[in-house]
């Protein structure tokens, strides 16, 4: 009873920490003892230095049998037992974030530590709640050695309540100070929290910002029209009208980003991977044009997880 009572007052405690106003929690990240992993550390941290947020280390062992499944689908993985390594393991990965952290910030914020006793991708989905952003490396251990990118990034990045950075590898090459954001627009809707993202990034890192349209005559309306279908210069002007009404409301709180637009007829994913070349970030939806709620994640924003020569942020509509 007492132990339950415990996690019953911890519980309630993340709930209050979880409702701060959007923008001022914490970046949370996903540690796992991988190299990938502490690049993802380095770089929320580089994302908190100099701000008011706090960082929260997050380390997460997944168990395996049919217990275990019960466990996760009933209560809050936080509140279930972990191996004792598990401590070890983001008692180090604390220690380094810290030590980088006071290197880069004479008065940071606070930086913690939470082990979850269930999957990766449920434990950061937890800890979004709340969170500013959550930071994961291109590639995640879960407890299995080279465990691929889409059980923790996709899964994630499709239901999580904050936008998901995901932090590519070593040879992704350091950006130049002519760099931009890029970021993908759909003309749906469906990018307006991603563009004002890319916005506010392309404006903290004082650079240019591109914003990606691409389309085909399957694209822009075609199922709602009666007659014929337009001609290839009619959507290409339809797409350039919806990339600048997508683009107000961001472009006027950031009057000082200079951005361009790239608007052409192609495969999305094709024409963000080919832009993302010399960027520094990329930019995308959790759901492209025409998805449905409960779906997994767009096949554009899977396409620029695994492919993508650099950073890749992908925010839903849920990101507050």
């Amino acid at each position: 009873m007492v132990a339950q009572a415990q996690a019953q007052a911890q519980a309630q405690e993340q709930e209050q920490e979880r409702a701060r106003p959007p923008g001022q929690g914490p970046v949370v990240v996903g540690v796992d003892g991988s190299e990938e992993s502490y690049r993802a550390v380095d770089r929320a941290v580089d994302l908190v230095a100099g701000t008011d947020r706090d960082l929260l280390v997050v380390h997460a062992v997944a168990r395996s049998g049919t217990n275990a499944l019960r466990e996760e689908l009933s209560a809050p993985s936080a509140a279930r037992p972990v191996p004792p390594h598990a401590q070890g393991l983001l008692d180090v990965a604390l220690g380094y974030a810290r030590a980088r952290l006071d290197a880069l910030d004479p008065t940071p914020g606070e930086v913690s530590g939470v082990l979850h006793g269930g999957s990766a991708a449920g434990a950061l989905r937890f800890e979004s709640r709340g969170a500013s952003l959550v930071v994961i490396g291109s590639r995640t251990h879960g407890g299995l050695t080279g465990l691929l990118l889409g059980s923790v990034a996709v899964p994630l990045s499709a239901h999580a309540d904050c936008p998901v950075l995901v932090v590519r590898g070593g040879d992704v090459r350091e950006p130049t100070a002519d760099s931009p954001v890029l970021v993908g627009v759909d003309g749906a809707g469906c990018s307006v929290p991603a563009v004002g993202f890319a916005m506010a990034e392309a404006a903290r890192q004082r650079c240019p910002l591109v914003a990606v349209m691409a389309w085909d005559e399957t694209w822009i309306g075609a199922p709602e029209l009666a007659g014929a279908l337009p001609s290839a210069a009619e959507l290409h002007q339809d797409a350039v009208r919806m990339v600048s009404e997508t683009l107000a409301g961001a472009s006027a709180e950031h009057p000082d980003v200079h951005v361009t637009r790239v608007v052409e007829r192609g495969h999305p994913a094709q024409v963000l991977l080919r832009e993302a070349v010399g960027a520094r970030l990329v930019v995308v939806g959790s759901r492209g044009r025409g998805g449905f709620a409960g779906l997994l994640l767009g096949s554009t924003s899977q396409a620029l997880l695994h492919r993508s020569p650099v950073d890749v942020a992908v925010v839903g509509l849920r990101c507050r």
